[in-house]
């Protein structure tokens, strides 16, 4: 078995941005085994969870996960916060990022606050 296949072994080395896609395409299938079996709200849970991580991936495909305040700027759950810091290391045009911002805002968010529905997926 590799070791990325068992819990609690540490590799040598790996590419993080890599590692965040494998991540997100496995709790993607992990949402499509509990949607088949009607767990929705756990399926939607993972669902979450991959969009998170399909952004870190992106993200430390472009700046180095080894930079400390990259990494403590990107330590959190929230997928707005990811996309936002995403927007500003594509580019460092303010009038761009205020185009990009508020379209992903108004066609794709509208208003959703992924923090907010994840604590609802969670907790009673």
């Amino acid at each position: 078995m590799a070791p990325y296949n068992q819990i609690g072994r540490f590799r040598d080395s790996i590419v993080v941005s890599q590692e965040y896609a494998r991540l997100a395409r496995e709790d993607e299938a992990a949402a499509n085994i509990l949607a088949r079996a009607g767990h929705y709200r756990q399926a939607v849970y993972f669902v979450v969870q991959a969009m998170e991580k399909h952004l870190r991936a992106k993200i430390f495909s472009i700046i180095d996960p080894a930079d400390e305040q990259a990494r403590q700027e990107n330590r959190n759950h929230s997928i707005e916060d990811a996309v936002l810091f995403l927007v500003e290391t594509i580019t460092r045009d303010p009038s761009l990022r205020t185009m990009i911002r508020d379209q992903f805002e108004n066609y794709l968010f509208r208003g959703l606050r992924f923090n907010l529905f994840h604590n609802d997926l969670r907790y009673p």
